[in-house]
């Protein structure tokens, strides 16, 4: 489910770009500062760049984890929510990982996953 989800595609997309945006501003506030380190700046002054770069990308970098500790509570919960739902109507009592199985039961992956693409 979790590599064919129109959602987790999506959420893959938004992701990817948050963290290229993150990572071009880190890569620019590093180069000042390696331009510093090769005009021998003197380390304190090195030190207090790479300092004030840190706590400036530190809001940016706690809001890629948010985004994504946000997408997976998400997630989780669509998906148990939509197991769930599915496995009432084919009167099913429990609902497992196919990986913890090795033989029989009733694979319901392609249901739930065709009614999360369409939520």
């Amino acid at each position: 489910i979790f590599q064919k989800a129109k959602f987790v595609t999506m959420f893959q997309e938004n992701f990817n770009e948050k963290e290229k945006d993150f990572n071009e501003l880190l890569q620019k506030k590093s180069k000042k500062i390696e331009e510093a380190i090769a005009k021998g700046k003197p380390d304190e002054e090195i030190r207090k760049m790479v300092q004030k770069r840190d706590e400036e990308l530190e809001p940016k970098k706690q809001e890629l984890m948010q985004y994504e500790m946000s997408f997976q509570q998400t997630f989780l919960l669509n998906i148990s929510t939509t197991a769930k739902k599915v496995a009432e109507e084919y009167d099913i009592s429990v609902v497992l990982d196919k990986q913890v199985i090795y033989h029989g039961g009733f694979d319901l992956t392609n249901i739930v996953l065709e009614r999360l693409n369409n939520q």
